[in-house]
């Protein structure tokens, strides 16, 4: 067969049947064996006659007798062979693993926290303490007179008032005793508490330490600072 027809160049031909221009060129110089199995070589022969307006199937069977081909054999699917290709494990990174467990190892202990922050109740034993800081109660009967006793470790500036007169005021020695009467109440100003010992009709007074004394009202109740 020639390599041109009717003005059409190799090229020409291989856009109108796309058969490669390689196999076009070996069809015509008898060399397509070379190249391909005998099965695709008949098929693309009888396509290539065809389309030069030759009798396809003459020459399809000519070229089957000469090889000895039978003429019902399909040549074998070209077997297009991809690259095996490894899946890729996404894998994370180590480091953002540990980050990750030490933000929620904060978190936990944050809430932690939190939750046993507002589990704690204020304890009632220590309004109890302050009370009794405050205020110490006795049990004297109203009709009995009120007698105040104070002893003085250290010298001391003391102004006591009996029923709102003045009785005292100014500086008691170091280790001295005295005593005061009264109907209803006194009232005590301290200016160095820790340096004295109180007992009303001779229950112990709780004086309060190292907090200046100012105007604390003592009664039949006790001291109310």
């Amino acid at each position: 067969m020639p390599e041109k027809k009717s003005g059409l160049e190799i090229e020409d031909v291989y856009l109108k049947i796309k058969i490669s221009p390689n196999i076009l060129i070996a069809l015509e110089h008898d060399k397509a064996d070379t190249l391909l199995d005998q099965l695709y070589v008949r098929k693309f022969l009888k396509q290539y006659a065809e389309f030069l307006g030759l009798d396809g199937m003459a020459i399809e069977k000519e070229y089957t007798q000469e090889n000895n081909l039978l003429k019902t054999s399909e040549p074998e699917p070209l077997k297009v062979i991809l690259p095996k290709t490894k899946k890729r494990l996404f894998k994370i990174p180590v480091n953002l693993i540990k980050k990750a467990a030490i933000f929620i190892f904060i978190i936990v202990v944050i809430f932690a926290l939190i939750t046993l922050i507002k589990n704690i109740k204020p304890k009632k034993g220590a309004v109890i303490l302050e009370t009794k800081e405050q205020k110490t109660v006795s049990v004297i009967p109203a009709d009995n007179e009120l007698t105040l006793m104070i002893s003085t470790r250290e010298k001391v500036w003391i102004e006591l008032k009996s029923d709102g007169e003045i009785v005292m005021k100014n500086f008691l020695a170091a280790d001295s005793k005295e005593n005061w009467k009264a109907k209803e109440y006194f009232e005590l100003s301290v200016g160095k508490p820790e340096a004295i010992s109180a007992w009303l009709n001779g229950q112990k007074l709780n004086i309060p330490q190292h907090k200046r004394i100012r105007k604390a009202r003592i009664d039949r109740e006790g001291i109310n600072l």
